[in-house]
């Protein structure tokens, strides 16, 4: 490695030239009580030997400035202010001395030869003198004079600083009683102005009670609002919304002793609302809010509930259906007492009418008086009890009713958006499609002397019932006869110029939607298919269309249907009766032909007693012409339609 013996180490030889030696040390102080540990290097020893003596011969003559001479210096003391001493210590308290009670402790330090007694672990960071072997040579050395004199300027310096914390003491104490001098003075101050303002407020109020059985309610209104105007910190804070109630209670229930909401319903509703804003509460706490309540609903509750409550027990809602004055009342009086009138009055009184309500004998349709209140948007909701005793009366009157009366379109159609979809469709298939039946069997295709009246009667609800049961209704009942008297004029070469306008007549009359039904279009195109196979076929003279059979007289209310008519020889011109209507069952399983789906029961499964039945890819259950299909573990209530788009 380049090393050579007698040289020392590194590139320039400038490194040790004997290996490291173990060091005995004197005493058993602690590393570097005794001067350095490491062994000198004989050549620096020989560099620096020659002032050696020097500097020894410097410290004693520095040791011996004690004694006085002839001819000697002066010992050059120093001194420190107070200043000094205090700038000291909070130095050393932020270098990280301990000043707290453990730097009092008395502590002994027997690290070196000579045991030390400290007055405190600060003490410890001294120097500790050094041995006379490796220090400066002592002529005169009093260890314990030494001592006791660092004691007692340690002491003096404790003192000093004491005496400054006491001092800084007594001058925050008296900045903070000068702060509490100044607030205090403030709130007097503040306090002697809310004394006179109060006693302003207690002398208008002593003369408002002294004097309110002479005072009218304006009188009154006017008094407040100038202590609202003028004193509305005062107001808010002494709550006088609270006397401002007890006040104008009975004086509000004299002004509305005479008041009948039926002739005005808007009476006094000037006062009112310019009472809420004296009596309205103010923020406050959750318990003085809890117990006390809201000032103008007690007032309101009061004065003004009890004219109102009489007035809707007199009301009927049969006897006003252009302008009712309690509606008026409930759209104007939006006050906060809205949801209690509409939910403990009116809706009872609306209850009560509609179980009274006949559809039959009733002169004035029900959604007269029942719509208007479904422009109350807080109250459409709550209208929804009475739509089944609504449906269940109308099913009731519609037993007796005849397609020919166009009364029963008149009182359905206006709840066409009230009802929910499913519940209409599920009410028209139930009352209205039976009927319906009845007239499209009874109906007779005459090309000669056709009567339109039973297609009209059926076509006026196709704009309310679903296309489905309509397409279904003409499949089932029109076009069999439809396409048999198109058979049996074909049959006797009839004059080709005057059948396609027969079917373009018939075409016309079926509306656009259920045109374009899957089956009414199938047999339209059944119908041309046959008319074009007899275009080609024109040899023998036309003949007149076939004459009919007359058609049989409509049953009445008092007679039982009359026997069906005998079959012709053609049975393609006319049908005979079918004595019992369709089943919803029977709708549901045609609608299921029509879409090419499954309908066929389960085998040994019910849900409620009744059979379940496979729809498509549903399980559904019919309980009272309601179909219900299945939703997981649950059974919910579903229109054909919906379950029609469902299964596709």
């Amino acid at each position: 490695m380049g090393f050579k013996p007698g040289q020392g180490l590194g590139k320039e030889g400038e490194g040790i030239t004997k290996p490291i030696e173990v060091v005995v040390r004197k005493g058993k102080g602690a590393i570097g009580a005794y001067g350095s540990e490491k062994v000198r290097d004989p050549r620096e020893v020989d560099v620096e030997q020659p002032s050696v003596q020097p500097a020894r011969r410097a410290a004693v003559q520095q040791s011996k400035q004690w004694r006085k001479k002839d001819g000697a210096d002066v010992p050059n003391y120093r001194f420190r202010t107070v200043e000094e001493v205090l700038e000291d210590k909070e130095s050393k308290v932020a270098g990280g001395w301990d000043t707290s009670e453990l730097s009092k402790v008395k502590v002994i330090d027997m690290t070196g030869k000579e045991t030390r007694v400290l007055s405190g672990y600060h003490a410890m960071h001294t120097q500790r003198d050094r041995d006379d072997d490796d220090g400066p040579e002592r002529i005169f050395d009093v260890a314990e004079l030494r001592h006791n004199l660092d004691l007692l300027i340690d002491l003096s310096e404790a003192r000093i600083v004491e005496s400054n914390k006491k001092l800084e003491y007594e001058k925050n104490l008296a900045a903070s009683l000068e702060d509490e001098q100044k607030v205090l003075t403030e709130d007097k101050e503040r306090d002697d102005y809310h004394v006179g303002r109060l006693n302003v407020v207690f002398d208008m109020i002593d003369r408002l009670v002294a004097n309110q059985d002479t005072m009218s309610l304006d009188d009154f209104l006017g008094i407040f609002n100038n202590l609202y105007d003028h004193h509305q910190e005062d107001y808010r804070s002494f709550e006088f919304d609270q006397l401002a109630a007890a006040i104008v209670s009975p004086i509000m229930a004299r002004y509305l002793m005479h008041w009948d909401p039926l002739v005005d319903p808007t009476f006094a509703m000037r006062e009112i609302i310019e009472w809420r804003r004296l009596l309205e509460p103010n923020q406050r706490s959750f318990e003085v809010a809890r117990t006390t309540g809201n000032p103008f609903q007690n007032v309101l509750w009061t004065a003004w509930m009890p004219p109102v409550r009489q007035a809707v027990l007199r009301w009927s809602p049969r006897s006003f259906v252009d302008n009712d004055p309690i509606l008026r009342l409930v759209k104007a009086w939006d006050h906060g007492m809205q949801d209690d009138i509409l939910e403990q009055l009116v809706l009872p009184r609306l209850i009560a009418e509609t179980e009274a309500w006949d559809p039959t004998v009733d002169p004035v349709p029900i959604h007269h008086w029942i719509h208007p209140w479904l422009e109350v948007r807080s109250f459409s909701s709550r209208l929804e009890v009475l739509y089944g005793t609504i449906r269940q009366k109308l099913s009731v009157a519609l037993t007796q009713w005849k397609p020919i009366d166009p009364s029963a379109r008149l009182m359905v159609e206006p709840w066409v958006d009230v009802f929910s979809p499913a519940t209409l469709e599920q009410f028209l298939l139930r009352n209205i499609l039976p009927k319906l039946h009845e007239v499209m069997e009874r109906m007779v295709i005459n090309p000669r002397s056709q009567i339109l009246d039973p297609w009209n009667w059926t076509m006026e609800w196709s704009k309310l019932m679903p296309v489905s049961a309509m397409a279904a209704l003409l499949e089932k009942h029109f076009f069999p006869k439809w396409l048999a008297v198109l058979d049996a004029w074909l049959a006797r070469n009839p004059d080709m110029e005057e059948i396609p306008n027969w079917y373009s007549g018939w075409k016309g009359m079926i509306p656009e939607k259920l045109r374009e039904h899957p089956s009414v279009q199938e047999n339209l195109t059944k119908a041309l298919i046959r008319m074009a196979g007899a275009i080609d076929d024109d040899d023998d003279e036309p003949l007149s269309p076939p004459t009919p059979a007359p058609l049989p007289p409509m049953p009445q209310q008092q007679q039982p249907p009359p026997p069906p008519p005998p079959l012709l020889p053609n049975p393609g011109v006319t049908l005979g009766y079918i004595n019992s209507a369709p089943t919803f069952k029977d709708v549901v399983g045609r609608r299921a032909e029509e879409l090419g789906a499954i309908f066929m029961p389960v085998v040994g499964k019910n849900y409620h007693g009744k059979q379940v039945f496979r729809f498509g890819s549903q399980n559904i259950s019919i309980d009272r012409d309601v179909i219900f299909v299945q939703r997981g573990t649950n059974w919910v209530p579903i229109g054909l339609e919906e379950l029609t788009r469902s299964s596709l």
